[in-house]
C-alpha cells in the first residue's frame, strides 16, 4: 500500500475527481528537487571518477558537468508522492494538515499499465512514466551512482557515453533526495513529458496538460464503484470529522464501501486551555 497525506479539503477534492495530480516537481516543497542529482551528488562522484585511470577522463567529465547544469532547468519531471507508511506523525504534521487531515491508502498493483521502475525521457508514453521508492543521498547511493556512471563511460564508445550519462541520471533525478527526508519513506509515481506523447489514446488515461489552478497532469485512480485504488482511509491524531463521516463521504462521490477507515493510533501531545501540555 502507498499513503497520500492530505487535508480533509483535499481529500474531498481527489474523491470528487477521481485523480491524481501530477505537478511539476520542481516547485515542491525541497528546493533541492531534482537538483541533488545534479549538484551535491555529482559533485561528490566528479573527484572519484577524475582519479580513475580512463583514456579523456577530464574532457568526459567536463562535457557530463557542463551538461548536468543544463538538465535540472530543462524538461522538469511531474510527479505525485506517497509514503510508505500510512501513520507517520512526522507526515502529519508536515503533509496531514496538522495531524488534522487523513492519509488515503492506495494498492499500486492497481496501476497495471505503469511500470514500477524509474522512467526514462522516452517517445512512448508508457516508457515516460513509473512509480518507484525514492533513493536517498547517502554514501552508499553515491557508491552505486558511481559505479553506474563508471560503467556507462567503461562499455561506450565515441560520444554514446554522453547520451547514456544524461538519460540514467536525468532518469534517476526525480527520485532522488536529500537524506534529510530519508524518514518520510517517500515513493513517487513520475512522468516525463514529450511532445509526442498521445494522451487521446493512451492506456493508462493520463490526460494531457491542465494549466489551472497551475500546470498538472490527470492520472485517473477509479475506473467504476468497484473497481478502484482506493482501499484505505487513515483518519489523522487529531481528525475532527469521525469514520461515519467519512463512510458518507465515500459513499456521496460512489466509493466502494468496502475500504476500510481506520483512525491513526500515532502518539501526540495536546495542550489543555490552559496551555498546561497533557
Amino acid at each position: 500500500m502507498i499513503y497520500h497525506y492530505c487535508s480533509i479539503a483535499t481529500m474531498e477534492s481527489i474523491l470528487r475527481s477521481k485523480n491524481f495530480w501530477l505537478a511539476n516537481l520542481m516547485k515542491s516543497n525541497d528546493e533541492n528537487e531534482v537538483k541533488e542529482t545534479f549538484i551535491p551528488l555529482w559533485n561528490r562522484l566528479k573527484p572519484r571518477i577524475l582519479a580513475e585511470p580512463i583514456k579523456d577522463v577530464e574532457l568526459i567529465v567536463k562535457a557530463w558537468d557542463v551538461n548536468f547544469d543544463i538538465q535540472y532547468r530543462v524538461s522538469p519531471p511531474f510527479g505525485t508522492c506517497f509514503s510508505l507508511e500510512g501513520d507517520l506523525l512526522s507526515q502529519w504534521n508536515e503533509y496531514g494538515d496538522n495531524k488534522t487531515g487523513v492519509s488515503l491508502g492506495f494498492d499500486p498493483s492497481w496501476f497495471t499499465a505503469i511500470s514500477k521502475g524509474v522512467p526514462i525521457e522516452n517517445r512512448l508514453l508508457e516508457n515516460s512514466i513509473g512509480l518507484s521508492k525514492v533513493m536517498y543521498h547517502d554514501k552508499e547511493l553515491e557508491d552505486k551512482m558511481f559505479n553506474l556512471a563508471l560503467e556507462i563511460i567503461k562499455m561506450t564508445e565515441g560520444n554514446r557515453h554522453f547520451i547514456l550519462g544524461i538519460l540514467n541520471f536525468k532518469a534517476r533525478s526525480a527520485f532522488i533526495k536529500n537524506n534529510f527526508f530519508k524518514d518520510e519513506r517517500e515513493c513517487r509515481i513520475v512522468y516525463y513529458p514529450d511532445k509526442s506523447h498521445d494522451y487521446e489514446k493512451n492506456i493508462i488515461g493520463l490526460s494531457a496538460l491542465q494549466t489551472k489552478p497551475f500546470d498538472h497532469y490527470c492520472l485517473p485512480w477509479y475506473k467504476s464503484l468497484e473497481d478502484s485504488a482506493l482501499k484505505m482511509v487513515i483518519l489523522g491524531p487529531q481528525c475532527a470529522i469521525s469514520e461515519d463521516d467519512i463512510a458518507r463521504t465515500l459513499k456521496v462521490n460512489d466509493i466502494n464501501s468496502t475500504v476500510e477507515i481506520v483512525k491513526s493510533v500515532a502518539p501526540y501531545r495536546k495542550s489543555s486551555n490552559s496551555g498546561v501540555i497533557l
